[in-house]
């Protein structure tokens, strides 16, 4: 800090980031990685979702996945980020992406969809539970989203 000259400190908190990782099964290598995290105190308000993971490369596979919610501070992202690769959670050998977002964004984003890991297809994490009743819907609005990429 140098005198007379304003500086904005946005730490601890300042803006809040989330993080966002499918996870296939909250077993005990799971609950073992999030018990670390929050010993350490590098995210909180955890939310562990039902949601669906619906993949297109030469057939349509739909999958249940858990969309686990992590709260990061911006000023803890990179070690954040740094911990979820100690754990072999995240790298570049992982199919599954980590989506890093303004915390607020779950509020509208439903649906993202992504290009596979292997590039010969694409797949969407869904926000919300696949019932009958939206089913069409889902499937309609993963190949409208496919059309614009």
């Amino acid at each position: 800090m140098h005198p007379g000259k304003t500086e904005l400190n946005y730490y601890p908190a300042g803006k809040l980031m989330i993080f966002i990782l499918p996870v296939k099964k909250l077993d005990d290598a799971y609950l073992h990685f999030k018990q670390d995290l929050i010993d350490n105190k590098l995210a909180g308000l955890f939310m562990e979702q039902k949601g669906h993971y619906i993949e297109f490369t030469k057939e349509l596979n739909i999958q249940n996945v858990y969309l686990v919610s992590f709260i990061v501070p911006i000023a803890q992202m990179y070690a954040a980020a740094k911990h979820f690769a100690a754990f072999g959670i995240i790298g570049p050998d992982k199919p599954d992406r980590l989506i890093i977002d303004e915390a607020n964004s779950l509020r509208t984003k439903h649906m993202r969809v992504f290009t596979t890991h292997s590039g010969d297809g694409y797949y969407a994490l869904l926000f919300q539970e696949l019932t009958k009743q939206n089913y069409n819907a889902v499937i309609e609005s993963f190949i409208g989203k496919l059309m614009k990429t």
